[in-house]
Parts: structure tokens; sequence; C-alpha cells
């Protein structure tokens, strides 16, 4: 199995190109980890509780797009270096039990929710979003 699977409509394949804003829903399933290090265009994206994404390039960004959702953190998302971030214009869910650990420089450039119980950690600005918390 490679990092990446689609449904052809019968069964789980592997995925002929990573993922895009263009594939639909996609979900980070526990206990994978799966590290970005170039930007990518994404939306609909799911983090399971026990999944972690990591950004590991300096200025490597989640451009989200604006699909039914943007990202919902249920598990761990690590902005490792500065400029990591979530981009324009999708919304971003930390949930319950989600954690978002933000770098110096990193940032949420969209409607951001901290859900009850969702823990956003390190030097993190909002620009156009709500961060209540």
């Amino acid at each position: 199995m490679g990092t990446w699977e689609q449904f052809d409509g019968i069964d789980w394949v592997p995925a002929t190109s990573t993922p895009t804003n263009a594939s639909g829903a996609i979900t980070v399933r526990a206990p994978h980890t799966v590290t970005v290090t170039v930007n990518v265009n994404l939306d609909d994206v799911t983090i399971e509780s026990g999944a972690t994404v990591t950004t590991s390039t300096c200025g490597t960004a989640w451009v989200i797009a604006n699909g039914s959702f943007g990202v919902k953190v249920f598990g761990t998302f690590n902005a490792n270096f500065s400029g990591g971030s979530f981009g324009c214009c999708g919304s971003v869910s930390v949930e319950s039990g989600g954690v978002v650990n933000q770098n110096a420089g990193g940032s949420f450039f969209g409607p951001t929710v901290i859900q009850s119980g969702g823990t956003v950690i390190g030097n993190t600005r909002s620009t156009s979003g709500q961060v209540p918390w």
C-alpha cells in the first residue's frame, strides 16, 4: 500500500497522483503521518485522530480551496518552519482532541474555529478569520 489510495468504485487502489483540491474528499487516516514538502492546494481534508500531517520546508503552505469544508483537524497538524500555514480561503476547524502546532510565522488565512477541546500551540496569528478561544 502506498501513501495515497483512491476509491475506484469497487476497491481502494494506489492513487496515480498526490491529491489536490480537484480530488474530492481527502482523509489522512490513523496511524499515518504525511510530510508536506511543497505548497499544495487542497480542500475537504480530514486529519483523523491519531494521524499527523507535518510541513517540513520553510514557506510550505496548505492553500485551502473553498470546497464543502476546508480542513478538519482531529489528529495533529505540525507547521515546523516559519511560514507553515493554512492559506486562503477555506475554513479550518480544530476539532475536540485535535492539535495544531504552529511555529513562529505560521498563520491561519481563512475562517478558523477552535472547537471545545481543540488546541492550537505556538505563535499563531489569524489574518482574516475568526479564531475564538
